[in-house]
């Protein structure tokens, strides 16, 4: 088998191909993250987790790509059921890969399959487009401000602020490392001093609401 390098590459190309795909759709686009890549398959998205590992991430091996297809799935039904599918397996036969069963033995990756939503609908684009109004807007915060109200409350040891402190200064120092040429020297300064300038001032605040339960199991983003 080749490297896994040399997989990766072999993989994307494939899941590129329309035929790769029972529905065969007419064209295929990928949209390339950090952590992710994200192929646009007519009516339908699936999402392949790269093997790296950061700081904030692990998704090194196999079966930790596999675990965190399963958690995505189950973290976001919450906001959006109609839209995450399921969890697939890419296997391979030969010089071919396919998509299979997830408990397929032959899997040798691991995808979300989701219902695929015309980029032109998200709020950034019609906010760019000035289609989003108060309205619109007051919606979304109300629906999130629910959701996190009846979300469970994290449990006792991941309530800690210190916790959060390590959490962002980890943060911040992966950007400085990593993506600096990006974000900048000013704009991740300027970030360092926010976030350090709020901790201290909101400190007792924030063990406050971790006390009384408020740090809730929601979603890293």
């Amino acid at each position: 088998m080749a490297d896994d390098g040399g997989q990766r590459t072999e993989l994307v190309e494939a899941m590129l191909e329309p035929g790769f795909y029972p529905d065969a759709p007419p064209s295929v686009d990928l949209r390339d993250t950090h952590i992710s890549w994200v192929f646009l398959a007519g009516e339908r998205a699936f999402k392949v987790k790269k093997p790296v590992v950061f700081p904030f991430l692990d998704y090194g091996s196999l079966e930790r790509r596999h675990q965190m297809c399963r958690e995505e799935i189950r973290l976001n039904r919450r906001l959006a059921p109609e839209l995450y599918r399921r969890v697939v397996g890419v296997a391979r036969r030969g010089d071919r890969y396919s998509l299979t069963a997830e408990d397929d033995p032959a899997a040798i990756e691991y995808a979300v399959e989701m219902r695929r939503v015309e980029e032109d609908r998200s709020l950034a684009a019609r906010a760019l487009r000035g289609e989003l109004g108060p309205a619109e807007v007051t919606a979304v915060a109300r629906r999130l401000a629910r959701f996190h109200a009846e979300a469970p409350a994290a449990p006792p040891e991941a309530r800690a602020v210190a916790l959060l402190v390590v959490t962002l200064n980890e943060n911040l120092a992966t950007l400085r490392s990593a993506g600096l040429e990006i974000i900048g020297d000013l704009r991740l300064s300027a970030a360092e001093r926010f976030t350090r300038a709020f901790i201290s001032a909101r400190r007792d605040e924030l063990e406050r609401r971790a006390r009384a339960g408020r740090v809730r199991d929601c979603h890293g983003d």
